[in-house]
């Protein structure tokens, strides 16, 4: 079955047919009667939900947890009918082990909107709105389980009731959705490469690293997480002997494997960006299509973006990767990691710690003190090149995650290449072009 339209509540066509069958007031609480029978005889999912962020700027800032919501968002403001007086909506980017999920909303002040204060406020949901995988169970079909769990009731219980938010259908469908408070929310750790390239670790330690080949930018594995992410760095056009990053890869558990590419200058006039899962070439072929759904990972497109020229990678465990085109041609990069990660990763971007003494940590688990004190070139020779990737496993380290279809690794790996430190004024003019 295909659905080509957005479903839509048919109360006003069928309630003449519902009032003669119930009567007159009581349709609404039929329905809302047998929806609160069977969730009674369901098991409680909203435990196993990531909690709402408190703020609208600390949900903004989650982009590996929560996506905005498809219709209550700042661009589209079409939150009237079921989130009034709400500016922004977020969703959890990805269902939760049992299928669920969840939703946050914010008011014209940033500040999370309650069921306790109103109907209209987000909530979380048995089902996700777009499914789980495989799909083909119950309570598991994109758009249609959640419509009928979770959307319906929400109007024969509320919208349509004749006291809406003060009738007792309304406080029946708040005791099994009630929004949940933020008090054990926990903001993100973020880590980011750009320009030069100039990399910011999740301690918030600053320093440049400009090696030749693919390397791997973080590495965990433990028995709750198993998240690679790579980095491919290349030449800078010219004769200037530094680098940047031109593609990045990532696998999260048992996640497809999402590569996103730079395209060359002369394929850039209409998509910047190849998005390629598991060998296989994904594009946004429809200027609505907002999310493209794989194995373990949902990638987002942010409204307004047409061009692929910014795309969000949303994974299971909550981790989150943010890839742009800069100005200059290059890509930027931004990890988030839940705190579920922390004291586990290794990388180019830190140990996660809280600590910025043990960001520079090496494959084999030693620390070098005080390495963010020293010059680019020790940072070079003593931490960055300790993490080159190779085509086969290295402990602690992996293997390269790239899809080699065009230009194999040892045409990007450049053992022998040694950046040039020191650069004159003008070769730094150029470089400050590269960063913007």
């Amino acid at each position: 079955m295909t659905e080509w339209s957005q479903p839509m509540p048919l109360g006003w066509l069928l309630r003449h047919y519902w009032r003669r069958e119930f009567g007159q007031n009581r349709w609404q609480q039929n329905f809302c009667q047998k929806w609160f029978e069977r969730e009674d005889q369901n098991e409680y999912f909203a435990t196993t939900l990531f909690r709402c962020p408190c703020t609208l700027a600390q949900a903004l800032h989650d982009k590996g947890r929560f996506a905005p919501d498809e219709r209550c968002n700042v661009v589209d403001k079409k939150c009237d009918q079921r989130h009034l007086g709400a500016q922004h909506c977020v969703r959890s980017a990805r269902p939760s082990i049992g299928g669920s999920g969840q939703q946050c909303c914010y008011d014209d002040y940033g500040e999370l909107i309650r069921s306790a204060d109103t109907m209209y406020s987000g909530r979380p949901s048995r089902t996700f709105v777009y499914g789980k995988h495989p799909f083909k169970m119950q309570m598991q079909t994109p758009t249609l389980s959640y419509w009928q769990h979770d959307v319906m009731p929400f109007y024969y219980c509320c919208k349509w009731a004749p006291k809406e938010d003060d009738s007792e259908t309304c406080m029946m469908f708040n005791y099994f959705r009630t929004t949940q408070d933020c008090s054990s929310y926990q903001p993100p750790a973020i880590a980011s490469v750009f320009g030069d390239p100039h990399i910011i670790t999740f301690d918030r330690v600053n320093y440049t690293f400009n090696g030749r080949g693919e390397y791997s930018l973080v590495h965990t594995n433990n028995p709750i997480h198993k998240l690679d992410i790579h980095g491919r760095f290349e030449r800078l056009p010219g004769h200037v002997n530094a680098t940047q990053l031109t593609a990045v890869s990532v696998r999260d558990n048992v996640s497809s494997i999402v590569e996103f590419r730079i395209r060359p200058d002369g394929c850039r006039w209409f998509n910047q960006i190849f998005i390629i899962a598991d060998k296989e070439y994904l594009y946004y072929w429809d200027d609505n299509m907002r999310t493209i759904h794989t194995r373990g990972v949902s990638i987002y497109q942010p409204s307004g973006i047409r061009n692929m020229s910014h795309l969000i990678a949303m994974f299971d465990s909550g981790a989150g990767v943010e890839v742009l085109v800069n100005g200059g041609g290059t890509l930027t990069l931004h990890v988030y990691l839940p705190l579920t990660y922390m004291n586990s990763t290794q990388g180019l971007l830190g140990y996660y710690s809280n600590d910025p003494n043990d960001d520079f940590m090496l494959p084999n688990g030693w620390v070098i003190a005080n390495l963010h004190d020293k010059n680019i070139k020790q940072i070079h020779e003593e931490f960055g090149i300790k993490y080159r990737l190779l085509e086969i496993a290295q402990a602690n380290i992996s293997q390269s995650l790239f899809f080699h279809d065009v230009l194999t690794h040892s045409q990007y790996d450049d053992v022998k290449f040694i950046p040039q430190f020191d650069m004159d004024p003008q070769q730094l003019e150029h470089m400050d072009d590269v960063d913007r």
